[in-house]
């Protein structure tokens, strides 16, 4: 939208058809790909952020262990 002087005032982005799912990338490339393809707004690592830092700020805990962190989503239970 342009205002008076033909500046740009404020824009409006509606997308329509948002659709979240649940997966996993087994190398960082498969991550990279996800990154650059413009369908993509948004990756969540969040999950590897907190193994890692439980694996660094509690090492001795989590030494051997194979880590599961789980952060369910709201959309998951949706019956589409």
């Amino acid at each position: 939208m342009l205002d008076a002087g033909g500046n740009r005032k404020g824009e409006t982005l509606t997308l329509a058809g948002v659709m979240v799912v649940q997966g996993s990338v087994q190398e960082s490339q498969g991550l990279a790909r996800l990154l650059a393809d413009k369908r993509v707004y948004l990756v969540d690592t969040s999950e590897v952020e907190v193994r890692n830092l439980i694996a660094s700020r509690h090492a001795n805990v989590a030494a051997g262990r194979e880590l599961t962190v789980n952060r369910p989503s709201p959309f998951w239970n949706f019956d589409w």
